[in-house]
């Protein structure tokens, strides 16, 4: 954005969230710009439009001033990024998580994606029978959205577009409430919109998240679009506040490419992967002729680890875990989600992902070979049900499944034999373990294990 921000005259004297006069400098950040600013891929972390003040009675965060509302429209209708069509298959996997969890809540209707950009959750909810219509103020976005993909998308903010009032079983705001400067006037227009029952999802960071209060100002969300950084409980009492309770919180990963991650690092240091050369001909990353040549990313895909260091290296019980598990009689405690008669199922407290189940027979033996047919054939039903129950919970895209069965496996545990099962999405291994030396994962173990014992439940029933 080439011009000037144009700030409104007054400096907000509450929290958004909470309307408590309680707000305090809390963070100096980057006030510098860019033309890439108000785009979605952009890489301008640690950078925003004012330093941010926190609240000290709901912990949210807001710009200590706001821009105008009509510069904020403006920037938001050049917006354009090319960067993110690319990433269609990731994108469209994630759209169909979010409406596999709309559709828990209420059945397929009529909904209502505001800020949709191209429109790829649209286009998904639309092909399993939404009656569909998508508001977004980016002519680039509006105009992919209506001519590639045929949907229905009216051009503007939400506060301006005419929309039929209860008329929509869902209203998607994905990305969308941290960018306003008035979120609660924001909700006010939602709770109009939703017939009796209807639902809001919302997607956004979350600023209480160990991964943004460890990076403090550098946290990839800090980037000129946001205007608040909420916490889950700011964002709550904010809900609350204009009418909605609360039906589900969880974390949604998005699944993009391990090349576009690794770009995004390049918000973090100037060029990091492109590279003159001057010896071989100037090829572009996809094998056309370009201006500069772009170092072929990671050929091969690998599961970064270094949270699971921990483990390796900390001292290890005496007692097996898969013995002394099922014998404490605290399945919450041991996280165990499921008991069969031969072979049980709990969460590796080290996990690869959010899921990571593994199953074991009772008996205490290191190799397969050992057990006997009834322990065997439940130890393959008990994985089955896992499958079905991580597909319950966490739509995942697939599976890594097997047996370590000796220590020069790989086996951490290797007198006891068991199987992993480990759900995966598109691009879930990104730069934060290799770089950060931490492992995003969204779901508390305690949460896991509520969400999975419930499926099993569930399918038992």
């Amino acid at each position: 954005m080439a011009r000037g921000v144009i700030y409104d005259a007054f400096v907000p004297r509450a929290c958004s969230a909470c309307a408590s006069a309680a707000l305090v400098p809390h963070m100096r950040v980057d006030r510098s710009t860019g033309p890439d600013a108000f785009i979605p891929t952009t890489k301008r972390f640690g950078a925003a439009l004012a330093d941010l003040a926190r609240c000290r009675a709901c912990g949210h965060i807001q710009l200590s001033r706001f821009p105008s509302e009509a510069e904020l429209s403006r920037a938001y209708r050049e917006a354009e990024s090319v960067e993110y069509v690319e990433e269609e298959a990731g994108q469209r996997a994630t759209a169909r998580a979010v409406l596999d969890r709309i559709e828990r809540h209420v059945p397929r209707g009529r909904l209502v994606d505001v800020a949709c950009w191209v429109g790829f959750l649209l286009a998904e909810a639309r092909d399993r029978g939404w009656q569909t219509l998508g508001v977004e103020p980016s002519e680039f976005a509006a105009r992919y959205a209506s001519e590639r993909l045929g949907l229905e998308v009216i051009r503007a903010g939400l506060l301006e577009a005419d929309l039929a009032e209860e008329a929509w079983d869902a209203v998607v705001l994905g990305d969308l409430i941290e960018h306003l400067p008035d979120p609660a006037g924001a909700l006010d227009r939602v709770a109009g919109l939703l017939r009796p029952g209807g639902v809001v999802y919302m997607a956004l960071p979350n600023a209480g998240s160990r991964v943004a209060r460890r990076m403090g100002p550098r946290w990839w969300s800090v980037i000129p679009t946001h205007v608040h950084h909420f916490t889950r409980p700011s964002l709550f009492t904010l809900l609350r506040r204009r009418g909605f309770e609360p039906l589900w919180a969880g974390t949604a990963p998005k699944a993009f490419t391990v090349r576009y991650y690794l770009e995004r690092v390049g918000g973090y240091w100037s060029d990091p992967f492109q590279v003159r050369n001057r010896r071989s001909p100037r090829v572009s990353d996809d094998g056309g002729l370009g201006s500069r040549a772009r170092v072929r990313l990671m050929p091969e895909e690998r599961l970064w680890a270094p949270w699971r260091l921990d483990y390796i290296k900390g001292p290890k019980p005496d007692e097996c875990i898969f013995c002394t598990g099922p014998s404490a009689s605290d399945d919450p405690a041991k996280y165990i989600v499921k008991r069969g008669d031969h072979c049980f199922a709990m969460l590796n407290t080290y996990p690869y992902n959010n899921g990571h189940l593994m199953i074991s027979p009772y008996r205490h033996v290191p190799s397969i070979e050992e057990l006997d047919e009834p322990a065997l054939l439940e130890l393959m039903t008990l994985t089955q049900r896992s499958l079905r129950a991580l597909r319950d919970v966490y739509a995942p895209e697939g599976f890594n499944m097997g047996v370590n069965q000796g220590k020069v496996a790989g086996a951490g545990v290797e007198h006891h034999v068991h199987l992993h099962v480990v759900p995966r999405w598109g691009a879930d291994t990104n730069f934060m373990p290799v770089i950060g030396d931490t492992r995003v994962l969204p779901q508390s173990l305690e949460d896991s294990y509520r969400d999975l014992t419930r499926a099993f439940d569930t399918e038992a029933e």
